[in-house]
Order: C-alpha cells, then sequence, then structure tokens
C-alpha cells in the first residue's frame, strides 16, 4: 500500500539520520584523540620521532571529510604547537597544519602564524648553508660511501655524516631548521596560495632574500621564491 510504503520510508529516514549523528560524533572524538596525542608528542619530541610519523596520518585521514568548523578548531590546536622549541618537530606541525588548510581549514590564520617562524627558520638556515659552503665538496655525489647511512642530500649536494656532525656541532639548531625547511615552506605555500592577497604584503614579501639564498638547499624554499616573484593569475606550477 503506498500510504504504508511511505510510512516505512520515514521511519527509515529518522533511524539512519541518528546514526549518522552518532558516526560523526565518533569521528570527531577519534580525531580530538588523535589530536591530544600528537600534540603531547610534539610536546617532548626531539627532532625525528616515530611516534609523530604514527599519528601524523591517522591525524590526516580522520580529518577528511570533517566540517569546517572542526577543521578550524583542529588547525587552531595545531598552530598553537608551532613554537615547538625544536625545528624540525615545528616543522612537522606546520606540515600537518597546511595539510588541514588543504582541507579547508583558515588559511588565514595558519599564515599569519606560520610567517614568524618561517622568518625564523630561514634566517637560521641561512648559517647552516654558509658553513656547508666552507666544507670541502665531493667532485659527485657517488663518491660517498654506501656504509655511511647518515649521509644525506641537501639540494644537489650529498653532505657525509661527517660533515653533519660538524654543522650539528657549530649550531644544531641552525642544521635543524634547514633540515625542517622544506616542511614550513610547503605549509605556507597552501596557505598563501589560498589567500593570494596576503602575497602582496610586507611581512610576506620580506621573506624574497633570504628565500633566494636558500632556494638551492631546499627545494621548497625554491617554490616560495617563485610564488612570490610570478602573479597568481599565470599557470607557474602546480602544488
Amino acid at each position: 500500500h503506498p500510504q504504508a510504503s511511505a510510512s516505512r520510508g520515514v521511519a527509515v529516514s529518522m533511524v539512519a539520520a541518528p546514526a549518522a549523528d552518532c558516526r560523526k560524533a565518533a569521528s570527531r572524538m577519534a580525531l580530538e584523540q588523535t589530536l591530544d596525542a600528537f600534540l603531547r608528542a610534539t610536546a617532548d619530541a626531539r627532532g625525528e620521532d616515530p611516534r609523530l610519523n604514527e599519528l601524523a596520518p591517522k591525524l590526516l585521514q580522520l580529518g577528511k571529510g570533517q566540517p569546517k568548523e572542526v577543521l578550524d578548531a583542529t588547525l587552531i590546536r595545531l598552530v598553537g604547537a608551532l613554537n615547538a622549541p625544536h625545528p624540525q618537530v615545528a616543522g612537522v606541525v606546520a606540515l600537518m597544519a597546511g595539510c588541514f588548510v588543504e582541507e579547508g581549514a583558515d588559511a588565514t590564520v595558519l599564515a599569519n602564524a606560520l610567517l614568524p617562524r618561517v622568518d625564523e627558520a630561514l634566517t637560521a638556515a641561512k648559517r647552516s648553508v654558509e658553513a656547508l659552503s666552507e666544507l670541502p665538496e665531493l667532485e659527485n655525489n657517488d663518491q660517498v660511501e654506501e656504509s655511511d647511512e647518515g649521509a644525506l642530500q641537501i639540494g644537489d649536494r650529498m653532505v657525509t655524516s661527517r660533515d653533519l656532525q660538524v654543522l650539528t656541532d657549530r649550531d644544531p639548531s641552525s642544521l635543524q631548521s634547514l633540515l625542517a625547511l622544506d616542511h614550513f615552506c610547503r605549509a605556507l605555500i597552501a596557505a598563501l596560495t589560498r589567500v593570494p592577497d596576503l602575497l602582496e604584503t610586507g611581512a610576506v614579501q620580506a621573506l624574497t632574500t633570504p628565500l633566494n639564498v636558500l632556494c638551492e638547499a631546499s627545494e621548497f624554499a625554491h617554490f616560495l621564491a617563485r610564488l612570490l616573484r610570478v602573479p597568481m593569475n599565470e599557470e607557474w606550477f602546480i602544488i
């Protein structure tokens, strides 16, 4: 009977709505719990930390499909952790915040919070780039011994573990900032491409000179420097 069929449809929708609300609430709770764990890990992490590597993808997955108010609330808490004393930890936080901006969180909030930290990182990283230029360079990257598991590529240059130790001994915060630079710049690109009006502000344009110095040492410093030079209405690269 048509009337009975319609009644059943209303009953099903009434049951489905609370079920959907429960799923949303559970998803938000899981997000908040994972965020709590992530932020606790950033509070005492000292560089690369397996806890952050484990929690970051979980946090991103739980953020997908969340309403904007949830994304914004999550971003605000992440932004509060950008003051982590270890630059590489702060870089991971910045990258996570950038990912939430890509999901729809307020890009202006991230840009304003990130600008001073990026400026600080650029200033510190420059010292390591200058120190690295004073160290003898290998004729080609293939000269690095296979047994040198601590060797690291910085820009186009392969740096041996011994040279990395020299840089660490001289200025640990500077080397850490250099290693975190891609994360910082990538997050700032995510923010600025969503609020292009900020590109013309003095605080953003002031990054141009230090970025140009570090372009060869960081892929995303190069992209960020290019973003500040090329108008947004031109097709210059895909993020």
